[in-house]
Protein backbone atom coordinates (compact mmCIF):
# COMPACT_ATOMS: atom_id res chain seq x y z
CA UNK A 1 0.00 0.00 0.00
CA UNK A 2 2.92 2.11 1.16
CA UNK A 3 4.57 1.41 -2.53
CA UNK A 4 1.32 2.60 -4.47
CA UNK A 5 1.23 5.70 -2.16
CA UNK A 6 4.59 6.81 -2.95
CA UNK A 7 4.63 6.26 -6.98
CA UNK A 8 1.14 8.17 -6.73
CA UNK A 9 2.90 11.12 -4.53
CA UNK A 10 5.83 11.32 -6.85
CA UNK A 11 3.29 11.72 -10.35
CA UNK A 12 1.58 14.50 -8.59
CA UNK A 13 4.01 17.33 -10.12
CA UNK A 14 3.63 16.01 -13.03
CA UNK A 15 -0.13 15.57 -12.75
CA UNK A 16 0.11 19.37 -11.43
CA UNK A 17 1.67 20.52 -14.52
CA UNK A 18 -0.88 19.00 -16.85
CA UNK A 19 -3.58 20.88 -15.25
CA UNK A 20 -2.10 24.41 -15.20
CA UNK A 21 -1.37 24.15 -18.54
CA UNK A 22 -4.85 23.00 -19.34
CA UNK A 23 -6.38 25.98 -16.90
CA UNK A 24 -4.08 28.64 -18.26
CA UNK A 25 -4.93 27.55 -21.42
CA UNK A 26 -1.47 28.54 -23.07
CA UNK A 27 1.79 27.68 -22.30
CA UNK A 28 3.48 27.93 -25.14
CA UNK A 29 3.00 30.30 -27.95
CA UNK A 30 1.14 29.26 -31.36
CA UNK A 31 1.95 30.76 -34.59
CA UNK A 32 -0.94 28.61 -36.75
CA UNK A 33 -4.30 26.54 -35.80
CA UNK A 34 -5.98 24.92 -38.46
CA UNK A 35 -9.99 25.78 -39.18
CA UNK A 36 -12.85 23.57 -39.04
CA UNK A 37 -13.77 22.32 -42.83
CA UNK A 38 -16.97 24.11 -43.95
CA UNK A 39 -18.39 20.97 -45.65
CA UNK A 40 -22.57 21.89 -46.85
CA UNK A 41 -23.51 19.24 -48.49
CA UNK A 42 -25.72 20.86 -51.06
CA UNK A 43 -28.22 19.08 -53.13
CA UNK A 44 -29.38 21.76 -55.59
CA UNK A 45 -28.97 25.20 -56.98
CA UNK A 46 -30.72 27.97 -54.31
CA UNK A 47 -29.88 26.21 -51.21
CA UNK A 48 -27.49 28.19 -48.84
CA UNK A 49 -25.90 26.91 -45.34
CA UNK A 50 -24.44 29.07 -42.34
CA UNK A 51 -22.56 27.56 -39.54
CA UNK A 52 -21.38 28.73 -36.70
CA UNK A 53 -19.43 27.48 -33.99
CA UNK A 54 -17.36 27.45 -30.48
CA UNK A 55 -13.96 25.77 -31.19
CA UNK A 56 -10.99 24.67 -28.62
CA UNK A 57 -7.83 22.87 -29.06
CA UNK A 58 -4.70 22.72 -26.55
CA UNK A 59 -3.76 26.32 -26.23
CA UNK A 60 -6.42 28.34 -28.06
CA UNK A 61 -10.43 28.91 -28.13
CA UNK A 62 -12.25 31.20 -29.88
CA UNK A 63 -15.39 31.50 -32.94
CA UNK A 64 -15.79 30.31 -36.07
CA UNK A 65 -18.76 31.34 -38.83
CA UNK A 66 -18.61 30.06 -42.29
CA UNK A 67 -21.25 30.69 -45.28
CA UNK A 68 -21.92 28.83 -48.15
CA UNK A 69 -24.16 29.18 -51.15
CA UNK A 70 -24.64 26.38 -54.18
CA UNK A 71 -24.97 29.16 -57.69
CA UNK A 72 -26.09 26.42 -59.83
CA UNK A 73 -26.96 22.37 -59.72
CA UNK A 74 -22.84 21.85 -59.58
CA UNK A 75 -21.23 24.80 -58.31
CA UNK A 76 -21.08 26.18 -54.87
CA UNK A 77 -19.18 29.16 -52.90
CA UNK A 78 -18.36 29.50 -49.60
CA UNK A 79 -16.37 32.07 -47.25
CA UNK A 80 -15.16 30.82 -43.48
CA UNK A 81 -13.70 32.77 -40.93
CA UNK A 82 -11.95 32.05 -37.78
CA UNK A 83 -11.44 34.04 -35.01
CA UNK A 84 -9.34 32.86 -31.81
CA UNK A 85 -7.44 33.87 -28.47
CA UNK A 86 -5.09 32.41 -25.70
CA UNK A 87 -4.76 33.86 -22.08
CA UNK A 88 -2.90 33.04 -19.46
CA UNK A 89 0.52 31.09 -18.49
CA UNK A 90 2.19 33.90 -18.28
CA UNK A 91 1.68 34.57 -22.33
CA UNK A 92 -1.36 35.46 -24.25
CA UNK A 93 -2.35 35.92 -27.82
CA UNK A 94 -4.83 35.83 -30.88
CA UNK A 95 -5.28 35.09 -34.33
CA UNK A 96 -7.73 35.29 -37.38
CA UNK A 97 -8.22 33.51 -40.34
CA UNK A 98 -10.71 34.38 -43.89
CA UNK A 99 -10.97 31.85 -46.54
CA UNK A 100 -12.74 32.44 -49.51
CA UNK A 101 -13.52 28.98 -51.93
CA UNK A 102 -15.47 27.46 -54.46
CA UNK A 103 -15.80 24.29 -55.44
CA UNK A 104 -17.99 21.03 -57.08
CA UNK A 105 -20.82 19.36 -55.67
CA UNK A 106 -22.31 15.79 -56.91
CA UNK A 107 -25.26 14.26 -55.49
CA UNK A 108 -25.26 10.40 -55.65
CA UNK A 109 -27.25 7.19 -54.42
CA UNK A 110 -30.17 10.10 -53.22
CA UNK A 111 -28.67 10.27 -49.60
CA UNK A 112 -24.98 10.83 -50.47
CA UNK A 113 -22.94 14.20 -51.72
CA UNK A 114 -19.54 14.28 -53.00
CA UNK A 115 -17.57 18.13 -53.22
CA UNK A 116 -14.60 19.48 -53.92
CA UNK A 117 -13.84 22.96 -53.08
CA UNK A 118 -10.36 25.00 -53.12
CA UNK A 119 -9.98 28.68 -52.37
CA UNK A 120 -7.47 30.79 -50.54
CA UNK A 121 -6.82 32.65 -47.22
CA UNK A 122 -5.30 35.28 -44.93
CA UNK A 123 -4.53 35.20 -41.50
CA UNK A 124 -1.76 36.17 -39.12
CA UNK A 125 -1.00 35.01 -35.53
CA UNK A 126 -0.26 37.91 -32.97
CA UNK A 127 1.69 36.11 -29.60
CA UNK A 128 2.54 38.68 -26.36
CA UNK A 129 5.22 36.59 -24.60
CA UNK A 130 6.50 36.88 -20.48
CA UNK A 131 10.41 36.91 -19.69
CA UNK A 132 11.16 36.28 -16.13
CA UNK A 133 14.63 38.40 -16.66
CA UNK A 134 13.26 41.22 -18.02
CA UNK A 135 10.48 43.48 -17.40
CA UNK A 136 9.89 45.03 -20.87
CA UNK A 137 6.88 44.13 -22.94
CA UNK A 138 7.42 41.73 -26.09
CA UNK A 139 5.68 40.14 -28.77
CA UNK A 140 5.36 38.82 -32.65
CA UNK A 141 3.19 39.11 -35.60
CA UNK A 142 3.05 36.51 -38.08
CA UNK A 143 1.28 36.83 -41.46
CA UNK A 144 0.33 33.94 -44.09
CA UNK A 145 -1.39 33.37 -47.34
CA UNK A 146 -3.19 29.95 -47.38
CA UNK A 147 -4.38 28.07 -50.45
CA UNK A 148 -6.19 24.93 -49.95
CA UNK A 149 -7.95 22.07 -51.95
CA UNK A 150 -10.93 20.45 -49.88
CA UNK A 151 -12.89 17.00 -51.11
CA UNK A 152 -15.49 15.70 -48.79
CA UNK A 153 -18.09 12.92 -48.67
CA UNK A 154 -21.02 13.25 -46.76
CA UNK A 155 -24.34 11.38 -45.88
CA UNK A 156 -27.30 13.69 -45.56
CA UNK A 157 -31.47 13.54 -44.70
CA UNK A 158 -33.92 15.30 -42.39
CA UNK A 159 -32.23 15.12 -39.21
CA UNK A 160 -28.95 13.63 -40.17
CA UNK A 161 -25.87 14.26 -41.61
CA UNK A 162 -22.40 12.70 -41.44
CA UNK A 163 -19.51 13.42 -43.43
CA UNK A 164 -15.80 13.56 -43.95
CA UNK A 165 -13.33 15.98 -45.03
CA UNK A 166 -9.57 15.76 -46.07
CA UNK A 167 -8.02 19.10 -46.43
CA UNK A 168 -4.77 19.41 -47.83
CA UNK A 169 -3.09 22.86 -47.54
CA UNK A 170 0.06 25.25 -48.73
CA UNK A 171 0.45 27.94 -46.02
CA UNK A 172 2.95 30.58 -46.42
CA UNK A 173 4.47 32.67 -43.22
CA UNK A 174 6.13 35.50 -43.03
CA UNK A 175 7.52 37.11 -39.63
CA UNK A 176 6.12 40.99 -39.52
CA UNK A 177 6.62 42.32 -36.05
CA UNK A 178 9.47 41.55 -33.77
CA UNK A 179 9.21 43.67 -30.41
CA UNK A 180 12.13 42.97 -28.16
CA UNK A 181 12.09 39.36 -29.13
CA UNK A 182 14.46 36.93 -30.19
CA UNK A 183 13.65 32.86 -30.45
CA UNK A 184 14.41 30.55 -32.34
CA UNK A 185 11.04 29.77 -33.11
CA UNK A 186 10.77 33.11 -35.39
CA UNK A 187 14.23 32.77 -37.01
CA UNK A 188 12.82 29.02 -37.79
CA UNK A 189 9.89 30.39 -39.64
CA UNK A 190 12.21 32.62 -41.22
CA UNK A 191 14.07 29.65 -42.79
CA UNK A 192 10.87 27.50 -43.62
CA UNK A 193 8.15 30.16 -44.41
CA UNK A 194 6.36 27.51 -46.31
CA UNK A 195 4.09 24.22 -44.81
CA UNK A 196 2.26 21.62 -46.46
CA UNK A 197 -0.60 20.66 -43.92
CA UNK A 198 -2.83 17.51 -44.66
CA UNK A 199 -6.11 18.20 -42.53
CA UNK A 200 -8.80 15.50 -42.28
CA UNK A 201 -12.21 16.06 -40.49
CA UNK A 202 -14.92 14.33 -39.72
CA UNK A 203 -18.76 15.88 -38.57
CA UNK A 204 -21.79 15.28 -37.61
CA UNK A 205 -24.93 17.28 -37.70
CA UNK A 206 -28.12 16.03 -35.85
CA UNK A 207 -31.59 18.31 -35.70
CA UNK A 208 -34.03 19.70 -37.50
CA UNK A 209 -34.10 19.70 -41.91
CA UNK A 210 -33.22 23.57 -41.40
CA UNK A 211 -31.28 24.01 -38.31
CA UNK A 212 -29.17 21.13 -36.59
CA UNK A 213 -26.28 20.75 -33.94
CA UNK A 214 -22.82 19.81 -35.38
CA UNK A 215 -19.62 18.81 -33.95
CA UNK A 216 -16.68 18.16 -35.34
CA UNK A 217 -13.12 17.20 -35.00
CA UNK A 218 -10.35 18.24 -37.54
CA UNK A 219 -6.77 16.94 -37.17
CA UNK A 220 -3.67 18.84 -38.59
CA UNK A 221 -0.43 16.87 -39.57
CA UNK A 222 2.46 19.45 -40.77
CA UNK A 223 3.58 17.16 -43.80
CA UNK A 224 7.55 19.05 -44.28
CA UNK A 225 7.93 21.44 -40.92
CA UNK A 226 7.19 19.71 -38.06
CA UNK A 227 9.13 21.36 -35.66
CA UNK A 228 6.88 24.71 -36.55
CA UNK A 229 4.85 25.81 -33.08
CA UNK A 230 1.33 24.90 -33.74
CA UNK A 231 -1.79 23.37 -32.77
CA UNK A 232 -2.58 19.98 -34.40
CA UNK A 233 -6.21 19.46 -33.80
CA UNK A 234 -9.39 21.61 -32.93
CA UNK A 235 -12.40 20.75 -31.78
CA UNK A 236 -15.74 22.42 -32.62
CA UNK A 237 -19.44 22.54 -31.44
CA UNK A 238 -22.28 25.02 -33.13
CA UNK A 239 -25.23 25.11 -34.90
CA UNK A 240 -26.12 24.85 -38.62
CA UNK A 241 -28.40 26.47 -40.49
CA UNK A 242 -29.89 24.99 -44.13
CA UNK A 243 -31.67 27.18 -45.98
CA UNK A 244 -33.25 25.77 -48.44
CA UNK A 245 -34.32 27.23 -52.37
CA UNK A 246 -38.17 28.67 -51.98
CA UNK A 247 -39.64 26.34 -54.08
CA UNK A 248 -38.55 23.65 -51.81
CA UNK A 249 -39.53 25.30 -48.53
CA UNK A 250 -43.20 25.71 -50.04
CA UNK A 251 -43.43 22.30 -50.71
CA UNK A 252 -42.38 21.20 -47.43
CA UNK A 253 -45.14 23.66 -45.94
CA UNK A 254 -47.41 21.65 -48.40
Amino acid sequence: MKKYLAKDILNIPAIAVFFVCISFNSCVPVYYAPSSSNAPLFKEKGEARINTYYSAADEISGAEIQGALAVSKSIGIMLNTEFMSSKGGGEDGNGHLIEAGAGYYKPFNRNFVFETYGGLGLGSAKNNYSDDDSYTPSSSKVNFTKCFIQPDIGFTVNNFDFGVTSKFSAVFMSVKEEKQYDKDELDYIRANPTSFFWEPSAFVRVGFKTVKVQGQYTYSSNLNNNDLLRENHIWSIGLSFNILPKKQTTANKK
